[in-house]
């Protein structure tokens, strides 16, 4: 398309400057699903976070300044939903003179629908790809049911510890394809059939993957040798995994047509346990000795004998989820705020510990203790980050914070995740508006994720905290398929609808308009007045060659491919 390379480096340099400069540089009733009435106090965070910054008093931390409204409400929305605002609903919190209007859009997207839905599918989405991985290799996985249960949990607003206990617990069958044959189904079984190894394997990867997600421990290495750089050890190691010792699994299969076997659905359960059965799985070490071990909590505790309906994953996650854990609520709550200020307080958010001490350990532990307190609600911790202060903070630095990235005196660029890239995407063009069906959809995001996990590299089960561009992401955003479908001028397309209703309603000032429509749709904000000034000339150029809809096409795709897109800021 004619001059699209020409603009893409214009709205760089207009646009994008900035950005990248600062990229270097047990159950229980459902939780009442409505907001509390009054705003939450959040002081105590500020205060604490402020204490850092003024820690050393010969060289201060100067925050930098707020963030604007386009830039948090972009910034929300992606963070809490997973993906931007339309251009209605940025123009609307943009434009809100309300002085409440940040407490009440936190709100809203937590609370109200169709918000509250969408909140609770994109953490659903997170958490399955957290538990299971994006693309699961084992069969005996059903991971749609996973991410379904995952979804009604943050929906109904379910405590973290009630969530977590029945991960840890779950028995039933993996799919709804069980209720035919009078099998419970429980889609939580999932995950720990997604990690439960061979026999040689023996349960290590979910002893790893419970440690690292439920208690941001890491025991990983330790499963071979003592760790060579904190206190952790094999004994450690091999007593979490004695508390998967009882698991069982049944597999019903079917034969097709063709004579293949396939699985309809797997039996998650526990063995019975009887009064003096051994309670031991058999390890080696380096030398070559085995040694038994029994199941043993992190803080020492052994269950050394076996009595008469004992069952071991209760007891684990009894433990793990309990009010003196030291490590659950400390776990999830630093988690959390790396997932809304792009670093954790321990980073990474997985390795807790006293060989990794965090950057504020006051505002670790009270955000811990707070949020026990709170009844582990995740829609309350999720108020008091985003309403704090260092939330609200602009990713422009200053002289006296540019190199900080541990004290959260500005905001950390982050790279938007696959997911949040599609959602986005398909919001910025309004593709459902345009005839793309959900199944649709759904087959085009799949292709998304494969083709970044690819591209890029990521490993499976975590996710990217640093902003790293290369080559192969930007061909893969300038010339996919989505780009090219998102900048149609189509019959139906949203630029085809944009362009003709703006053109019927405003006989003068029509391209103006538009302009900042587009800018609105893509980057939630208003285009600044050197921007609007250079687009209007471009499509005056356009405007004298007959082809004034093709300007529109390209400053569109452009914006869609500028690092202010591609990063949330």
């Amino acid at each position: 398309m004619s001059g699209r390379a020409t603009f893409a480096r214009l709205v760089l340099a207009l646009c994008g400057p900035v950005l990248i400069v600062s990229a270097l540089s047990l159950s229980s009733p459902a939780k009442d699903a409505r907001p509390p009435q009054y705003a939450p106090n959040v002081e105590w965070i500020n205060r604490l976070v402020r204490a850092k910054w003024a820690e050393d008093p010969e060289n201060p931390l100067k925050p930098s300044e707020p963030a604007t409204d386009a830039e948090f409400v972009r910034r929300i929305y992606l963070d809490i939903l997973g993906r931007i605002p339309s251009a209605s609903e940025a123009r609307q919190y943009i434009l809100s003179r309300d002085k409440d209007k940040k407490v009440k859009l936190v709100r809203r997207l937590l609370y109200e629908e169709p918000y509250a839905s969408r909140y609770a599918s994109y953490w659903a989405t997170i958490w399955s790809d957290l538990l299971v991985g994006r693309n699961p290799d084992s069969r005996d996985v059903n991971k749609a049911a996973l991410t379904k249960w995952l979804r009604d949990a943050f929906a109904s607003n379910r405590p973290w510890n009630e969530i977590v206990y029945e991960l840890i617990t779950a028995t039933g069958a993996s799919s709804p394809e069980s209720l035919k044959d009078g099998v419970p189904f429980n889609g939580a079984v999932n995950f720990l059939l997604a990690h439960r190894g061979d026999r040689a394997t023996r349960n290590v990867p979910a002893t790893s993957f419970t440690t690292r997600l439920f208690l941001g421990v890491q025991v990983q290495c330790t499963q071979c040798h003592d760790h060579p750089f904190n206190d952790r050890t094999q004994k450690d190691f091999w007593g979490i995994n004695a508390f998967f010792q009882q698991m069982t699994v049944e597999r019903v299969t079917d034969v097709t047509d063709t004579g293949r076997r396939v699985i309809r659905y797997v039996i998650l359960k526990d063995r019975k346990l009887y009064s003096g059965d051994p309670l031991f799985v058999l390890y080696e070490r380096r030398n070559g000795l085995v040694i038994a071990a029994v199941p043993r909590f992190l803080d020492g505790r052994e269950i050394r004998e076996a009595t008469e309906g004992l069952n071991l994953r209760e007891e684990l996650a009894k433990w793990i989820t309990s009010d003196e854990n030291p490590y659950f609520a400390p776990a999830i709550v630093n988690r959390m705020w790396g997932h809304f200020l792009g670093k954790g307080i321990v980073h990474p958010v997985d390795d807790l510990g006293k060989h990794n001490p965090p950057s504020n350990p006051e505002l670790l532990y009270r955000l811990a203790a707070n949020f026990k307190e709170a009844g582990y609600d995740l829609k309350q911790l999720i108020e008091w980050i985003t309403l704090s202060e260092p939330y609200g903070l602009s990713s422009r630095t200053n002289r006296t914070n540019e190199k900080d990235d541990v004290y959260f005196s500005h905001y950390l660029l982050k790279q938007m995740s696959p997911d949040q890239f599609f959602e986005s995407l398909m919001v910025a063009s309004e593709a459902y508006k345009s005839g793309v069906s959900p199944e649709e959809a759904y087959r085009m995001k799949q292709e998304l994720k494969r083709q970044f996990t690819a591209v890029f590299g990521n490993d499976e089960n975590t996710e990217a905290d640093t902003f790293a561009g290369t080559i192969p992401q930007a061909l893969l955003m300038m010339n996919g398929r989505l780009i090219q479908r998102a900048v149609s001028l189509q019959k139906g397309s949203y630029l085809r609808r944009l362009i003709d209703r703006t053109r019927r309603k405003y006989r003068r000032g029509a391209p103006a308009r538009i302009i900042d429509e587009l800018y609105l749709s893509a980057l939630s904000r208003f285009p600044s007045r050197k921007e609007r000034s250079a687009a209007l000339r471009m499509v005056s150029q356009y405007a004298a060659r007959g082809q004034e809809d093709a300007a529109y096409q390209d400053i569109f795709w452009a914006l869609l491919n500028s690092a202010e897109f591609a990063l949330i800021h």
